[in-house]
């Protein structure tokens, strides 16, 4: 799908997507002072019915939507073809969200789930240091 394509998905489906990779596009690092910008990612989508795949894609991000590598975004795909998707931005939370989320979790003594907040996993400690 283009970046800039307005062509609706016919056979949509909702899953999601898994971050792997994301970079500002050579376009976007140009654009100084703009808030909604290009980015390129590499995604692990799944999808009921849609065979698992890693796809590229490129698109403009809103500010304050901004994923994290490793986050699980909401995507609509073609059941036909899991390389024509949309991220539905509207569906994802806010960073504003997330970071009232993380602060509520880290409050009430849970670290996992303010680090899982804001898109990142704790890992156990190595074998050593527990």
């Amino acid at each position: 799908m283009g970046l800039f394509s307005k062509t609706k998905i016919r056979d949509a489906v909702h899953g999601e997507a898994a971050v792997l990779s994301m970079a500002p596009t050579a376009k976007a690092a140009r654009q100084q002072g703009k808030r909604d910008v290009d980015y390129a990612f590499r995604l692990a989508v799944q999808a009921p019915g849609v065979a698992p795949v890693e796809v590229e894609h490129t698109c403009r991000v809103p500010y304050d939507k901004l994923p994290t590598i490793g986050l699980r975004i909401p995507v609509t795909v073609s059941a036909a073809d899991a390389h024509q998707l949309r991220i539905d931005f509207d569906r994802m939370p806010g960073l504003a969200d997330r970071a009232a989320a993380a602060a509520s979790a880290a409050q009430q003594g849970d670290a996992s789930g303010a680090a899982e907040a804001l898109g990142y996993r704790l890992a156990d400690p190595p074998a050593d240091e527990r």
